[in-house]
């Protein structure tokens, strides 16, 4: 299962889980003594928010040594400002114990050897109690182990606390589960091509043209029976008198001018695509199987 820091999984953090208040910097001290060995660095959770690990750095005394505490071994007092572990009963049992790398990814391996390295000591704690009960009767010596099950404090009321395991023999099972995730692709859907092209249409235009003629009047004068002297009137042959006479043609010609603006643009259309699956998840079933013997 991975695991996340704090400020990672859950950003505001202070008001989510702790009520406005900070655990980051808190100091850590051995139950019995109350001797300090470090302050709190961050926590390690699951995406279901439950903490596995406090990140402590002791780096005051262990330059850079920064350790992960399982959270099973902690009693947190917001109203005093500490956390209170029984698993130390020095600070020198620090060194016992893996330096967590602040990059690294606690994977199982890590997580075992950090796992072994608590349960030395919870041996290591055990065989110093039973020679002072074997040296003494007095029971005031006995250490404090820690509980099955710890909470951290009160205010914890939206985290679910992890509880170690402190006996030898155990199996231990990672159940799986899926969960279904939507994601989005973009693939092309269609094209559009846009051209110009040219459609011959037959149109019609009246032009109004004029063209002259020609209008001969002939009058009778009203002295037409006079008579006339032919030798007092100049006769003249072949007299010719021209006009020019004009008209308009109408001639066709096309010419060319914007009728309309085309503006071409893409818009984007949101909507909601809704889809169900089946996702599966793992279960333990427990069976109990009694010998006949017993």
């Amino acid at each position: 299962m991975a695991l996340y820091k704090l400020e990672v999984l859950v950003p505001h953090y202070r008001e989510a889980l702790f009520g406005g208040r900070d655990i980051k910097g808190i100091d850590v001290c051995i139950g019995q003594t109350g001797e300090k060995i470090g302050w709190v660095h961050s926590l390690l959770l699951d995406e279901t928010r439950t903490i596995h690990y406090l990140v402590i750095d002791s780096g005051f005394w262990f330059p850079k040594k920064r350790i992960l505490l399982p959270i099973a071994y902690c009693r947190i007092n917001f109203d005093e400002h500490y956390v209170s572990t029984s698993i130390f009963e020095e600070k020198e049992q620090i060194n016992s114990i893996p330096t967590y790398d602040n990059s690294a990814i606690v994977d199982p391996y890590y997580e075992k050897k950090v796992i072994a390295a608590y349960r030395a000591l919870l041996r290591e704690s055990i065989a110093t109690v039973e020679e002072s009960e074997d040296n003494s009767s007095d029971s005031s010596v006995l250490p404090k182990l820690p509980p099955s099950t710890a909470r951290c404090s009160s205010e914890f009321t939206d985290v679910d606390v992890l509880s170690e395991q402190s006996s030898d023999d155990y199996v231990s099972l990672q159940l799986y589960t899926e969960k279904l995730v939507g994601e989005k692709h973009r693939i092309k859907s269609g094209e559009i091509s846009i051209q110009k092209k040219i459609i011959s249409d037959i149109d019609d235009v009246s032009v109004p043209v004029a063209k002259e003629k020609i209008v001969i009047e002939i009058t009778t004068l009203s002295n037409a029976s006079t008579r006339l002297i032919v030798s007092e009137t100049p006769l003249q042959d072949g007299e010719v008198a021209r006009l020019d006479i004009y008209q308009e043609v109408a001639v066709g010609d096309t010419q060319a001018s914007v009728h309309q603006d085309i503006n071409i643009r893409k818009e984007v259309e949101q909507s909601v695509v809704h889809f169900q699956d089946t996702v599966r998840r793992e279960t333990l079933d427990i069976q109990t199987h009694k010998n006949s013997s017993a």
